[in-house]
């Protein structure tokens, strides 16, 4: 028996829409239809809120608890989001402050999924970046999937694209998914294996810098996606990729110098850009005012800082820099590191180990340790001459029972954006009279705001104001039992 999930979130709340994502479940759904090979599809693409989204879901796994599962088929296109540890599935009532009672995690649905034992498990997500993304390891989300495969017998698990990346459309499909609906279409078969499905993408995708998406398999390569592709379904499937031939498109070509024009006002001159970036520091403190309890509870502080020596885990910020930064004023420093690693003595037994996939890593005689040199990004250095480099906010407990909090706002400009990196570290106590500022589990979150949309920076340190007042108060109010935990389903 074969069953599949599919999920479609195009309608959300604090999110940008994704008119696409309707469009991508329907036409994932008209290929299964096509196939004829699934007992039962849960297909939702409305009512799409989380306990609406995970009781639906729930009820479908339970239906079939205990039956003889050959594959478990599960799709969702719509926002998605690695916090680090967990991919969450972002639904239409998400709150960026409940994420785990706003979203279905990844670990949540593996555990539904583990549930049916089913012989075979194909994942394959669409999600386009929420918005709320962390700078963690670049190869979190990738090492994440890989180590999920290991509870399943036999997997395919897709993912659109990598954490640090977004995932594109248009207003009708989006891309990856699209690619999914061409792979069958254009096919010269009348079957095609989900190892086909990857080969086409990757193909597809090979040439795009900006979208690189993540395969993670743990099967023979000899799984069947659909197996009896006809002349007209292939014709429906084309349809619903409203394929149109390229001599009846008509291009309405704009001349180079408008376009040019146009673009250039995106870029600022540097007095310009600069009076932006200077006004930052008072719009924090026109912005971050406590209300409430919170006002009586702690004193506010906002400082601005001349140099990046205190910013909590640099390197890792020097590393994102180093990886994202094609224009901005700002460059990652890097220093000279060894390490010792351990290689074949015979480059010809390498070669050979590596064709194998064999290391024979208790064999001394044919290894040896070698000391290897690499450069790491340590810091960063900016070349804007402000006046500040970044700016904390220090919530100060009034009182020795409750711990103070800091939040870090750090710009990076160009000419055409200006991105506004923001974590939040507690303080716990050190001694009768002080404390001490824990950061090890901070996460540093990048928004990008263009400087011709300069306006938005006040609303986004409005909503960074509003996190921070939530996140400081909801431990005191935790510890009183006057707040209750999510009631997730």
């Amino acid at each position: 028996m074969k069953l599949a999930v599919l999920i479609g979130v195009s309608d959300y709340n604090s999110q940008q829409n994704l008119s696409a994502s309707k469009n991508d479940v329907k036409l994932i759904k008209s290929m299964l239809d096509l196939s004829d090979e699934y007992e039962d599809i849960l297909y939702i693409d409305s009512d799409t809120n989380t306990r609406q989204v995970k009781g639906r879901l729930s009820e479908f796994i339970g239906r079939y608890s205990g039956g003889d599962i050959d594959e478990l088929f599960f799709y969702f296109s719509g926002h998605g989001l690695f916090d680090g540890s967990d991919f969450h599935y972002i639904l239409s009532d998400f709150d960026s402050i409940k994420i785990k009672s706003t979203s279905l995690e990844n670990s949540e649905l593996d555990t539904m999924i583990k549930s049916l034992k089913p012989k075979l498990t194909v994942k394959i997500v669409d999600a386009c970046n929420s918005g709320v993304s962390y700078i963690k390891d670049p190869a979190a989300l990738t090492k994440h999937i890989e180590d999920s495969k290991l509870d399943f017998s036999k997997c395919y698990f897709m993912f659109s694209s990598e954490d640090a990346q977004f995932s594109f459309a248009d207003s009708h499909l989006s891309f990856f998914t699209k690619a999914i609906g061409e792979a069958v279409a254009y096919t010269a078969e009348n079957s095609i294996r989900y190892k086909d499905l990857i080969d086409y993408i990757s193909d597809k995708f090979s040439r795009n810098e900006n979208q690189s998406p993540v395969f993670i398999n743990q099967a023979s390569f000899t799984e069947v996606f659909i197996k009896n592709i006809t002349p007209e379904s292939k014709k429906v499937i084309e349809g619903a990729l409203s394929i149109i031939s390229e001599n009846k498109v008509e291009v309405k070509k704009q001349p180079l110098k408008e376009l040019v024009i146009k673009d250039a006002e995106r870029y600022f001159t540097e007095g310009k850009a600069m009076g932006i970036y200077e006004s930052i520091p008072d719009s924090v403190k026109e912005q971050f005012k406590f209300k409430g309890d919170a006002r009586e509870l702690f004193d506010l502080i906002v400082e601005t800082h001349e140099n990046y020596d205190d910013v909590p885990k640099l390197p890792l910020l020097a590393e994102w820099v180093d990886k994202n930064n094609d224009d901005l004023f700002v460059k990652a420093k890097s220093e000279r590191k060894e390490r010792s690693v351990r290689k074949p003595k015979n480059k010809g037994l390498a070669a050979t180990l590596a064709r194998m996939h064999t290391w024979m890593d208790d064999d001394e005689d044919n290894y040896k340790w070698v000391t290897e040199y690499y450069y790491s990004p340590v810091s960063i250095e900016s070349s804007l001459d402000c006046t500040y480099k970044f700016i904390t906010v220090l919530a100060k407990s009034k009182y020795p029972n409750v711990n103070s909090t800091k939040l870090y706002i750090l710009p990076l400009m160009s000419k055409t954006r200006l991105v506004i990196l923001s974590c939040m570290a507690v303080y716990k106590p050190s001694g009768w009279d002080s404390e001490v500022l824990i950061d090890n589990n901070i996460k540093w979150t990048p928004h990008t705001i263009e400087l011709i949309a300069s306006g938005d920076i006040k609303k986004h340190l409005g909503i960074l104001a509003k996190n921070f007042e939530s996140e400081t108060l909801t431990p005191v109010l935790k510890s009183f039992n006057l707040v209750s935990e999510p009631d997730g389903k």
